[in-house]
């Protein structure tokens, strides 16, 4: 019996150092955002929990998006970036805009500004590797 569990043991450390060892592609697409608010009805949407999860799901899904341009160094790999920030600083915006809280329309309008910013950095990957990665922060205290 000891000898059973040993070679279990040892096929499944195999096994799992195996998978470790393989690159799978996803495409980001075809998974939903990890996200944990659920929208409220679309008849409330100035409410913050709704913009709040709007502004989550705009930032996850673009990361995503990000995912597949960051690594280029190429012209067009560039350009996918600088898009993808743009779409994402405007598509926030209108979000905020829809909130009377004026500490989240605050914080929405920063973090579009700053999208904004990155979009028009010839190389934007650096801010992908820094500010980005902290960027959902400014939500703080205003999404629950």
């Amino acid at each position: 019996m000891p000898q059973r569990r040993l070679a279990g043991l040892t096929l499944a450390m195999v096994a799992a150092a195996a998978l470790a060892a393989c690159e799978i592609k996803v495409d980001p697409a075809s998974m939903p955002a990890p996200f944990s608010q659920a929208p409220v009805p679309s008849a409330s949407t100035g409410q913050p929990a709704y913009v709040c999860t709007t502004v989550y799901q705009i930032l996850t899904s673009g990361a995503a998006e990000l995912s597949d341009s960051i690594g280029g160094r190429s012209a067009a790999a560039r350009q996918a970036t600088q898009r993808t920030l743009a779409d994402m600083a405007t598509r926030i915006s209108a979000e905020g805009a829809k909130t009377a809280d004026p500490g989240l329309r605050q914080a929405t309008d920063d973090i579009a500004t700053e999208l904004t910013a990155a979009s028009k950095q010839p190389d934007p990957s650096s801010y992908i590797d820094g500010g980005f990665t902290t960027i959902s922060r400014k939500l703080d205290g205003h999404c629950d």
